[in-house]
């Protein structure tokens, strides 16, 4: 069974985008920092914000999304724990819980990074 309470992947992916929207305007554009800058202070702005396994898969799902291979390092950084999280985790049972629309949505976003679950 999955958590009630638990967020969605929009809501996520929301979060996400306006942390690093605001980081970008307040950061990059003010102070001049770099890409990979604005990407670390984004996900460190979400660094134990989630404990379901769940929302956490789903978090680095939007943000490998948001790194687009700019940088390989921190991409191999995010798959390793997103490969971590699926070895331990019923992943697939648990999409059944959300709705079809959240389901698809995450799915094509598997799909795009090549992560089968």
């Amino acid at each position: 069974m999955i958590d009630e309470n638990r967020e969605n992947y929009a809501t996520i992916k929301s979060w996400l985008l306006e942390t690093y929207f605001d980081a970008c305007r307040d950061l990059s554009i003010q102070k001049k920092w770099s890409h990979l800058e604005i990407l670390g202070y984004t996900f460190y702005q979400f660094e134990n914000s989630f404990e379901l396994p769940i929302e956490k898969f789903m978090l680095f799902i939007a943000e490998l999304i948001l790194t687009a291979n700019w940088d390989e390092a921190l991409r191999k950084n995010i798959m390793y724990q997103v490969e971590v999280l699926i070895q331990e985790n019923n992943f697939k049972s648990i999409l059944e819980y959300f709705s079809e629309d959240e389901r698809e949505e995450f799915l094509r976003d598997l799909s795009v990074l090549n992560i089968s679950i």
